[in-house]
């Protein structure tokens, strides 16, 4: 019964507290958002160039030959 209500008091203040704990400026991010970062092309030993990025989205020049092995 105790763990119901306490699932039950967690779900509400997710629904109605959530945006007033998101925009809190004290509530600092450690990491930046993801998509602000830059990642490099990955190049094998041979010089190939394998994926890069091209405005934030990730390119494979070689098509799907390299596609589930780089990621």
């Amino acid at each position: 019964m105790l763990l119901a209500v306490v699932a039950a008091w967690l779900t509400v203040q997710q629904a109605l507290a959530g945006s007033t704990y998101r925009d809190d400026p004290r509530n600092a991010r450690a990491l930046p958002d993801p998509d602000d970062r830059r990642r490099g092309p990955i190049v094998t030993a041979d010089g190939v160039v394998v994926a890069e990025d091209v405005d934030r989205t990730r390119v494979y020049p070689e098509g799907e030959t390299y596609f589930h092995a780089v990621g």
